[in-house]
């Protein structure tokens, strides 16, 4: 019973993990991506409200472009913004009645207003000025997702590195397989982690996911073992080797289960390289998902 617990930790931890990422990475796919992706983390948030953010959500996306112009870069389908009509391409002047110079503007505004308000905004397209109420949707963001969000609206440069943290089992067994499960376990739950921040920030250049073989080598280095970073000291050494800003490091705790479902806790936690600041944490059962 217990060595078939680990033998199938595929089905049992990554089953679950593979339903979330399937819903951010085919959402080039779907009719209404924005709308499926926004249902499932609505569905997550009431489980676990304190893992999520819940803010008013427009469905834009906008960058500097070249002449210094706040352009909307694109609007998700189903979500106000492609109910009012808004375009790619269009030029963002104001909102709220507040000028738009930079897309740090915009983001706070949004995060001051609750989902279900309405913001007028006034955009440019093809040299007329036009007028639009988008009621705001509610979308529920994870934690670590909203912090990394904010800076990059704050045109911050955002090099993330995603590692392996603590990997437990409340199962005991022969220490040799035991390993092999967390290496496993661990290269499996960051490839997914890594796979939905580079699909749910694909549009934003000054935000990268550090190449998986780089992190791997730094880490082989250093002969790091899936124990967990275990200090604030560890997470400075391998971030400025790998010349990140910040890191994302994903943990699972497998506990003794009764019934046929999971126990699985996963948790991430975003931390600031230069200082250790922990940033967010976001934490699910993978068993109720």
């Amino acid at each position: 019973m217990i060595l078939q617990q680990f033998k199938n930790y595929k089905t049992i931890v990554l089953l679950p993990l593979m339903i979330i990422a399937i819903f951010f990475l085919c959402s080039c796919m779907a009719k209404n991506p924005m709308l499926r992706e926004q249902e499932l983390m609505n569905k997550m948030a009431s489980k676990y409200p304190y893992s999520f953010i819940k803010k008013g959500f427009a469905g834009i996306d906008v960058i500097n472009n070249k002449k210094d112009e706040v352009e909307i870069y694109e609007v998700y389908g189903g979500t106000p913004a492609d109910e009012a009509d808004v375009k790619p391409g269009d030029i963002l002047l104001e909102a709220k009645g507040i000028v738009i110079k930079k897309r740090s503007q915009l983001f706070d505004i949004l995060d001051s207003m609750y989902p279900n308000e309405t913001v007028t905004i006034k955009i440019r397209r093809n040299g007329q000025e036009i007028e639009k109420n988008l009621k705001l949707s509610t979308y529920n963001y994870p934690n670590d997702f909203y912090a990394l969000l904010e800076m990059v609206y704050k045109d911050s440069n955002v090099r993330l590195a995603v590692l392996p943290g603590e990997i437990q089992n409340m199962y005991k067994v022969d220490p040799e397989l035991l390993e092999k499960w967390k290496k496993s376990v661990g290269t499996e739950i960051v490839g997914y982690a890594e796979s939905t921040y580079i699909n749910f920030f694909r549009t934003q250049k000054n935000f990268i996911v550090i190449d998986r073989h780089q992190t791997d080598k730094i880490l082989n280095e250093i002969q790091f073992q899936n124990s967990g970073l275990v200090s604030d000291e560890q997470r400075k050494q391998i971030g400025k080797l790998l010349g990140a800003t910040h890191i994302v490091t994903v943990n699972l705790s497998r506990h003794i289960s009764k019934g046929s479902k999971p126990n699985d806790t996963m948790t991430r936690r975003l931390a600031e390289v230069e200082t250790g600041k922990i940033l967010a944490t976001f934490a699910i059962n993978l068993g109720d998902n």
